[in-house]
């Protein structure tokens, strides 16, 4: 063409000038097929990209591409989890035996949330890929024992150090919960702070941290 001008190749002009492939690609596709312990059903070659009728080791039918068997990867998707009813059905199981509930009425892709409700009737959306890879399914349960390890890594803490706390519950790692120091003083102390302190005195705090009408030590 004049004017050195070019003109994008469509799909069937680059299949034609793909290097020609011999018989022995149709004869080694099926030889890895038999090894796999499937069966080929397609009657002829119809291309290394191509998909070709088969039948797995466990009778489901599929249509693996030579290209990909050729590569390692295997030829069946429902054997392998990731076709989408059978991906569908697994995400259901696993979120049942994690005593939860799917609520999402269809599948929407192994990497899109799903609504779903776990056994304590918390909704939440979750990504069946997180789920099936050891994820929880709900970060609401999950946060709740952390709070209550906190709770009890603050209250050992302050016995440790001679003190008691007054708080009745866990109010956060980082507001002030009432406490009594060895010596009988009354005070607020900060969680995420008493546990790395070596004493628990008035004179280990700042002057903001004392109650109202309270000196500190240096006047």
């Amino acid at each position: 063409m004049s004017g050195g001008a070019s003109v994008a190749a469509s799909p069937q002009s680059w299949a034609a000038c793909e290097p020609p492939v011999g018989p022995w690609a149709w004869a080694n596709f099926r030889s890895r097929i038999a090894e796999l312990g499937g069966v080929v059903l397609e009657p002829e070659w119809l291309g290394s990209h191509e998909p070709h009728r088969c039948r797995c080791a466990q009778g489901h039918e599929c249509g693996p591409r030579p290209k990909h068997v050729r590569r390692g990867i295997g030829m069946c998707r429902i054997c392998a989890g990731v076709d989408p009813a059978t991906a569908w059905a697994n995400f259901r199981k696993r979120v049942a035996e994690l005593g939860g509930e799917v609520l999402e009425p269809e599948w929407l892709g192994a990497a899109k949330p799903h609504r779903c409700r776990c056994a304590k009737g918390h909704e939440r959306r979750l990504a069946p890929n997180g789920v099936q890879q050891g994820g929880g399914i709900c970060s609401i349960c999950t946060v709740i024992p952390r709070s209550q390890q906190a709770w009890e890594a603050f209250r050992r803490r302050v016995t440790e150090l001679g003190g008691e706390v007054l708080e009745p519950e866990w109010l956060d790692a980082a507001k002030p919960h009432r406490a009594r120091c060895a010596r009988g003083t009354s005070a607020s102390r900060f969680p995420q702070v008493s546990i790395r302190v070596r004493a628990f005195a008035w004179n280990a705090w700042p002057k903001t941290r004392l109650p109202p009408g309270r000196a500190s030590a240096s006047g």
